[in-house]
């Protein structure tokens, strides 16, 4: 019975929380896929990373990461840098503008993170992350 299995039930919670997220971050001028970009950025070293492995955090296609980290771009948001070892090879970083939207964004996160387990004990919380990450694994393989 459909009622009894977990992908509606998790394509609703994306959706959701996708819509909230953005609705937030609209003030800001930004979207989640844009604030998923600068939050990947800001959790590396040097606040910098390949288009690659932007692309792969993502887990969508080139032309769809490229389109996002361009509207990054135009917001002055991120810089692009070229590779030593590579000139053809594009590396992207945070601008100072872009480390304090991430401030702001987390912020954000946090909110809407409080919000979606606030039905829940923080054991159950934790429980529910660990259990999403299993799920997450599994479908991948």
């Amino acid at each position: 019975m459909i009622e009894k299995t977990c992908g509606p039930v998790l394509k609703q919670l994306t959706d959701v929380l996708t819509k909230q997220v953005n609705n937030e971050l609209r003030e800001e001028g930004l979207t989640m896929s844009q604030m998923r970009v600068l939050v990947i950025l800001d959790e590396k070293q040097n606040k910098t990373a390949s288009m690659k492995d932007i692309e792969k955090e993502l887990a969508v296609a080139q032309p769809t990461t490229a389109g996002i980290i361009r509207r990054i771009e135009e917001k002055g948001l991120i810089i692009y840098l070229s590779a030593p070892e590579n000139k053809r090879a594009k590396w992207i970083q945070l601008t100072e503008a872009g480390k304090e939207k991430c401030r702001i964004a987390y912020s954000h996160m946090e909110a809407t993170e409080k919000k979606l387990l606030s039905g829940m004990t923080e054991e159950e919380g934790k429980q529910f992350l660990e259990l999403l990450k299993k799920a997450l694994v599994a479908i991948r393989k």
